[in-house]
């Protein structure tokens, strides 16, 4: 069985805690500012932040180590059209044997943490193009047993998916299977969804389903994309949650000298609007 884990001999080295992580993130007197609840509701529902696939909300942009944004919708749509050779010969075996598991194609996980993901770019002596990865696109992800599978071709590289699979386990605890080439022939087709089979038993005995939580890094690229208008936002939230706003409305004079320009007001306007639901007026006095 071709699952890449600790069971597999492979050495890795441990995660920093997700929970460590967003103590960190909030431990800072800059990022305590928007009350979470609000700001998420904001990011959800926001497409400069966010896109949806079925039930889960994934980021729709991730930057790059200069801070470039990367679409990852526009990749995710591209890498649907494409596909490998051998994906849809799965898909129909998974169609004619398995018409009512769910499935999805080409699902986004983002490298939230460099460093692990580093240490393993040194374990398994990968490229610096292979090291400059943002994210990953897995072939075929099943949520409801929490495993993702991926047909692989004599393209693929072994120790890159090694080191992208041990993360992907690590980082958000789902294990993968490897499938080689699957519909080159009968027999290793029998084999191969042998195999596939002995894996969704074994999923689905563990009980665990698949529950993507991405609001720590959204709420980061917040606050990177935002930082320059956070104290008026805070500003006007404090006005909201203390009850010291009429008719839903929150103004803005000019003289108080709280925004430089008409883009920083319609940022303003559209995050406090999506978050509360209230109104931003400004008045040129």
């Amino acid at each position: 069985m071709m699952i890449l884990s600790p069971l597999s001999g492979q050495v890795v080295r441990k995660r920093i805690s997700s929970k460590v992580f967003s103590l960190f993130l909030f431990s800072s007197k800059s990022l305590i500012s928007m009350n979470k609840d609000a700001l998420l509701k904001y990011l959800e529902g926001s497409r400069d932040y966010t896109f949806r696939i079925e039930d889960y909300i994934v980021p729709k942009f991730i930057e790059n180590i200069n801070g470039y944004p990367i679409d990852i919708q526009d990749n995710r749509n591209n890498a649907l059209r494409q596909g490998s050779a051998w994906s849809p010969k799965f898909r129909s075996m998974l169609q004619n044997t398995y018409p009512d598991l769910r499935f999805v194609r080409e699902f986004p996980f983002v490298i939230d943490d460099r460093k692990y993901w580093e240490s393993l770019c040194d374990e398994f002596d990968l490229t610096d193009e292979e090291r400059r990865r943002y994210y990953f696109i897995v072939d075929y992800l099943f949520p409801d047993y929490n495993f993702i599978v991926e047909i692989d071709s004599d393209l693929h590289k072994t120790d890159y998916d090694k080191a992208r699979d041990n993360y992907i386990l690590f980082s958000y605890q789902i294990p993968t299977l490897r499938l080689f080439e699957f519909g080159k022939d009968d027999n290793s087709d029998l084999y191969l969804t042998d195999e596939f089979h002995i894996e969704l038993l074994n999923m689905r005995k563990s009980g665990c389903k698949f529950r993507p939580d991405f609001s720590v890094y959204l709420i980061k690229r917040f606050y990177r994309k935002n930082k320059e208008i956070i104290p008026v936002l805070d500003l006007i939230e404090s006005a909201i949650l203390g009850g010291r706003i009429r008719n839903n409305t929150f103004t803005i004079r000019k003289r108080d000298r709280l925004v430089k320009n008409r883009l920083e007001l319609y940022r303003i306007q559209d995050i406090i609007m999506g978050a509360y639901g209230v109104f931003v007026d400004y008045i040129a006095v």
